[in-house]
């Protein structure tokens, strides 16, 4: 046993050791990837957090900015000395004026528009970063053509006819008819009946289509077609947006009013100045032919012409007005409508076109429109000008002639008559009577205003005893016969009579007279009409009709006076005649019980042209409503409506005729001939437009931040840009509650 020597194992202490290092060596490599992952991940915060903190003083910047803009307030702690802004200053991109403020006179000022703004330590930084706030800067502009810069006229199927050509007619006649040279349309041509073009006609922009006819001479844009498988339906057209700008005559026109009557302005310096209202004379109005310049300040004018008697009128009466015809004819001067291009009344040298602000260019245009009422007419005769501008509308066509569609229950028939007759309604005294002296002869007593309105109140008598001194008047004057309703200017006079209850014991020839005087300053009184008294012993009632008793040349300046001053009163002298007593009982007496003065007129209102029996306005083949001749130059800048009527054109060797806005008829024909000079549409629809005026301004601005800065400029980082719509609901440019701001793009920057 003591041979055997055991063998000794190896120590395992080495083997320790490489563990202990691999474990160190895992642990580190763990904990390194462990700290290189949280050093990035923090970096990326921190990283994040910038990018936070640009976006929301971005953020911030901007809607400092679109506060401003909606309600037009800005700090002015930073502007110099005695810059005092404009209050309640609003941004309307007009020239002249920036995003941030008004306007001064020192371009170094913070708050000067031609400066941008800069928000010093805007935005706080975190606390954590040791960094001072964060500053911004913003660029501000508004877009060209938008806001002042830009046009409000919005142009689409509310306020626009839809075809420049537009004819109503079923059959009869052509609905669209051009002879010799080339009609030229933009804005296409729709017709309910034919298309018959013995010349060319050139369409723009815009298909053509009617019910019969051919294409024949009918050339058409690029793109667009002439068929003759369509018309137009009526009832297009009989809608509220083709109403016209007034409803009714003014039945009281103590003041003036757009509907009153009025009378035809006189010539001054070689212009007659127009106000608007209701005309009813043509031959007053071609008596201003040799006038330089008839100007039509803006309004509504309604034509409705009392001058035929032969055409059914109940208006009209003999001595009223003293034509025969129902069209003016303009024949040599020059007649602008609407509001000037100068702002002042135009003259003999004011030119045409561009007399006056059409609804084409300029949405704040104050034009005038025409109406035709009942069966009248416009001609525009050889070398006259006429520059007609409408009102812009954005809701409705900007109609500058117009006569009412057949469904426009605004228009009616004739009036019906009013009566002031009998004791209810009949016009009598309002005071105690005046008589002539009594001298030898006496004179009337008892003449108190109730004696003298109504039967058996008591009588005025004068009872003569003297037998010398022959025949003797003495005369009753009683004031007052005021009408218990206004009778306005305007008026037709259609009767008229004087009711008295009297007696004369001596009923002789010429023993009682009348003399009326009416009230109205103007008025004219009348000749005195002498009459026998039908009663003599007892009191009875006579009726002297004023129509058929004065002369025609009294009876009608009776009625003109009240046509053209309204009534509203009168004096009626009563005379009577007693010659001398003879006798035992030698007495003679004259007595008047009541005077009663009775009225029939009618109070003119807007008529359809059906309430004319045998009219030609909308008789097929007749008499065109509205025409020109060869030689005139007409501008109508807005859309002619007359939907029952026929237009007629004739041009030649003139510079130019254009119907702008489109043309609605019953039948257009057209003649044109000579040297024709226009190179553009004769008739034309404006182009499409959304508005981009006062109602719209577009902004865009780009906003800068600058981090750790108490300044920033355009050096900065660009961090945020805009673009912002700024709406005015009613464009009116204002920063009340009515001014809206949309956002159209938001768009954050790398």
């Amino acid at each position: 046993m003591r041979g055997w020597r055991l063998r000794r194992c190896r120590s395992d202490e080495g083997a320790v050791l490489i563990l202990a290092l691999i474990i160190v060596t895992v642990v580190a490599l763990v904990t390194g990837m462990v700290l290189t992952r949280g050093d990035g991940s923090l970096r990326a915060t921190i990283a994040l957090r910038n990018v936070a903190a640009t976006t929301y003083a971005a953020d911030g910047a901007a809607q400092v900015v679109l506060n401003g803009l909606r309600t037009g307030h800005w700090d002015t702690t930073d502007d110099e000395a005695g810059n005092v802004p404009i209050p309640n200053w609003v941004f309307t991109n007009g020239a002249g004026t920036g995003c941030f403020g008004n306007n001064d006179a020192d371009p170094d000022a913070l708050d000067d528009p031609d400066e941008d703004l800069v928000l010093s330590d805007f935005f706080p930084a975190a606390k954590a970063s040791g960094e001072g706030p964060a500053s911004a800067y913003v660029k501000c502009a508004g877009e060209e053509g938008t806001g002042e810069e830009g046009s409000e006229r919005i142009v689409n199927a509310n306020n626009s006819p839809g075809w420049a050509i537009t004819t109503l007619g079923t059959g009869g006649e052509d609905g669209v008819y051009n002879f010799n040279k080339v009609l030229k349309v933009r804005g296409g041509i729709r017709s309910n009946s034919n298309i018959n073009a013995n010349k060319a006609i050139s369409v723009e922009d815009a298909d053509v289509r009617s019910k019969t006819g051919s294409c024949t001479n009918v050339t058409v844009s690029t793109g667009y077609t002439c068929a003759t498988n369509g018309g137009v339906d009526a009832s297009e057209y009989d809608a509220a947006k083709y109403d016209a700008d007034v409803a009714s005559i003014s039945q009281t026109c103590t003041t003036p009013q757009p509907t009153c009557w009025q009378p035809v302005p006189a010539c001054s310096g070689g212009r007659a100045t127009f106000s608007p209202g209701y005309y009813d004379d043509a031959a007053a109005l071609e008596g201003l032919n040799g006038c330089n310049v008839l100007w039509f300040q803006p309004g509504t004018y309604y034509f409705d012409f009392h001058n035929s008697s032969t055409n059914g009128d109940p208006l009209f009466e003999a001595g009223i007005v003293g034509s025969t015809e129902n069209q003016w004819t303009i024949n040599g001067p020059k007649v602008i409508g609407g509001a000037t291009q100068s702002g002042s009344p135009p003259t003999n040298a004011t030119p045409i076109p561009g007399a006056c602000r059409n609804p084409v260019d300029d949405v704040s245009a104050q034009g005038v429109q025409f109406i035709l009422g009942g069966d009248s007419r416009i001609s525009v005769g050889k070398d006259s000008l006429v520059e007609l501008c409408a009102t812009y509308r954005s809701t409705r066509p900007p109609m500058v002639l117009y006569s009412p569609r057949p469904g426009n229950t605004d228009f009616g028939g004739n009036p019906s008559p009013t009566n002031l007759t009998g004791v209810a309604t009949g016009m009598t005294t309002n005071a105690a009577a005046s008589a002539t002296a009594a001298g030898t002869h006496g004179t009337f007593i008892g003449g108190t205003q109730a004696a003298l309105q109504n039967q058996g109140n008591g009588t005025a008598l004068w009872a003569r005893t003297t037998t010398t001194g022959g025949n003797q008047t003495r005369t009753l004057t009683m004031s007052g016969f005021q009408p218990s309703q206004t009778v306005p200017k305007g008026s037709v006079v259609t009767g008229a009579r004087v009711v008295v209850r009297h007696r004369n014991s001596v009923a002789a020839a010429n023993s009682a007279s009348l003399t009326i005087t009416p009230t109205a300053a103007g008025a004219s009184a009348l000749n005195t009409y002498n009459f026998t008294p039908t009663s003599t012993s007892t009191l009875g009632d006579q009726t002297v009709s004023l129509k058929t008793a004065l002369t025609a040349a009294q009876w009608g300046l009776f009625a003109r006076g009240v046509h053209d001053y309204g009534y509203t009163g009168a004096t009626i002298a009563y005379g009577a005649v007693l010659p001398a007593a003879t006798g035992a009982i030698p007495t003679r007496s004259a007595e008047v019980d009541f005077v009663r003065l009775e009225l029939d007129y009618y109070v003119p209102q807007l008529r359809n042209t059906a309430a004319i029996s045998n009219n030609c306005v909308s008789t097929v083949a007749s008499c065109a409503q509205f025409e020109s001749d060869k030689r005139s130059e007409i501008y109508l800048q807005g859309t002619t409506f007359l939907p029952q009527g026929k237009v007629e054109i004739g041009v030649s060797n003139t510079d130019y005729q254009v119907f702008r806005w489109g043309v609605v008829a019953r039948a257009l024909h057209g003649n044109l001939n000579g040297a024709y000079k226009e190179e553009g549409a004769l008739i034309e629809l404006p182009d499409q437009s959304p508005g981009l005026g006062l109602n719209t301004t577009l902004v865009q601005f780009d906003v800068y931040v600058c981090p750790d800065s108490d300044t920033c400029d355009d050096s900065g980082k660009l961090a945020l840009k805009v673009r912002a719509q700024i709406w005015d609901v009613d464009g009116i440019a204002s920063t009340t509650s009515d001014r809206e701001i949309t956002i159209m793009s938001w768009s954050h920057q790398r």
